[in-house]
C-alpha cells in the first residue's frame, strides 16, 4: 500500500471571510473565501456552482439536486446533507466532519483529498465514481451504494459498512482495517488486491466459495 495522506483544505484567515448568509447562490457563479453557519441553503437544481476556501458550520443543505458542484477547500462541520443529491460534483481538499448524511447522493462524482470523519452517512450513494486519496474515518456507512466506483487505496477506518454494496467496484489497495464488513454486498472478483486484518477473515470467507462445517 503506497504511503499518502489527505491533504486538508487550504484555509484563508478568519478575518478574510465573506458570510454567505449575505448572497444568494445562483446556476454558473463562482464564490470564494465564504462562511455560513447555522443556515440553510435551499435554492433549488443548481448547476455550475464553484466555491473555493470556505467554512460551513451547521448547515443543512436541502435534499436538492445540484449538478456540476466544484468544490476546493471546504470544511464542512457538523452539517446536515440527508438526501441532497450531487450530481457530477468533484471535490478536491474537502472535509466532511461530524456530519448527517443519510441517504446522501454523491453521483458520478469526483473525489481527491476527501477526509469523512464521524459522519452518519447510511443509505448514501457513492456510484460510478472515481475517489482518489480518500478517507472515511469512524463512518456510519451501513447499506452505503459504491457500485461502480473506483475506491482504490480507498481507506474506511473504523467504519460500519454493514450490508453495503460493492459490485463492479475497483478495490485494488482499498484498506478495509477495523471496519465491521458483515453482509457486504461483493464479489470474489472485486475483492482481488483489497485489505483486510485477520480478525475479518470469517466474514470474507462466502466470497471463496468456501463452507465451513465443524466435524461430526
Amino acid at each position: 500500500m503506497k504511503n499518502w495522506h489527505v491533504e486538508p483544505p487550504k484555509l484563508p484567515k478568519n478575518d478574510e471571510y465573506q458570510p454567505l448568509s449575505d448572497v444568494c447562490l445562483t446556476d454558473e457563479s463562482t464564490y470564494s473565501q465564504v462562511t455560513c453557519a447555522d443556515c440553510t441553503i435551499a435554492e433549488k437544481h443548481l448547476r455550475h456552482v464553484k466555491i473555493d476556501q470556505g467554512v460551513f458550520t451547521r448547515v443543512t443543505w436541502t435534499p436538492d439536486t445540484l449538478t456540476d458542484l466544484q468544490l476546493s477547500n471546504i470544511r464542512f462541520e457538523r452539517c446536515d446533507f440527508s438526501n441532497a443529491v450531487w450530481y457530477q460534483a468533484s471535490t478536491h481538499r474537502v472535509e466532511f466532519r461530524g456530519s448527517r448524511a443519510t441517504g446522501f447522493q454523491f453521483i458520478e462524482g469526483n473525489g481527491r483529498n476527501v477526509l469523512f470523519k464521524e459522519c452518519r452517512l447510511n443509505l448514501a450513494q457513492f456510484r460510478f465514481c472515481n475517489l482518489k486519496r480518500t478517507r472515511f474515518e469512524n463512518c456510519v456507512l451501513t447499506e452505503a451504494n459504491f457500485q461502480g466506483s473506483d475506491l482504490s487505496e480507498v481507506v474506511f477506518a473504523d467504519c460500519d459498512l454493514r450490508r453495503a454494496e460493492l459490485h463492479q467496484t475497483n478495490l485494488n489497495g482499498t484498506d478495509f482495517r477495523g471496519s465491521q464488513i458483515e453482509g457486504l454486498r461483493t464479489g470474489q472478483k472485486e475483492l482481488q488486491g483489497a485489505i483486510f486484518e485477520p480478525i475479518q477473515a470469517m466474514d470474507l470467507v462466502g466470497f471463496l466459495g468456501v463452507t465451513l462445517k465443524a466435524r461430526e
